[in-house]
């Protein structure tokens, strides 16, 4: 379907521009129509990393009280 194949090429845009946020929910409109997309799926379980990997160097790096 043309619709989810803008959303999935949107979202791929979205992560190359590091708007990974934005990305993830292009993907999940896909997923939601097609849970065995593995290119969304790919891509999603990337930028989660992503994330993940973000927050984590956020929680290092941040500024203690005293």
């Amino acid at each position: 379907d043309k619709e989810f194949e803008r959303h999935l090429a949107k979202g791929i845009i979205y992560f190359q521009a590091e708007e990974m946020d934005l990305a993830i929910k292009e993907w999940d409109i896909v997923l939601q129509h097609d849970p065995d997309n593995k290119t969304a799926k790919d891509y999603k379980q990337r930028a989660e990393s992503i994330l993940e990997r973000l927050e984590s160097i956020r929680k290092h790096q941040a500024v203690p009280t005293y």
